[in-house]
């Protein structure tokens, strides 16, 4: 499972122009997050997410940065967040 390059830009949230909280918990296999600046495409960052993690951002975050889950094709087990 896949997630492409993006930020949470839902209306309702309003996260690209507002101060605001995305909280989200992992549960079942280990998968790789990845951050990066949307000024500096190339500064990236790999955070591992492993079964019971929260991932919070905060503030302007949605404004700023844009993540992704990347294709991870040799992980077999389930995973949700």
């Amino acid at each position: 499972q896949t997630v492409s390059w993006h930020c949470d830009d839902e209306p309702l949230f309003d996260a690209v122009a507002r101060d605001a909280l995305i909280v989200s918990l992992s549960l079942g296999a280990s998968r790789s997050f990845e951050l990066r600046p949307k000024d500096d495409p190339f500064q990236e960052k790999v955070i591992l997410l492993e079964a019971g993690d929260l991932c919070s951002m905060e503030g302007l975050c949605q404004k700023h940065y844009r993540h992704r889950i990347p294709a991870e094709p040799e992980i077999e087990e389930p995973r949700i967040n």
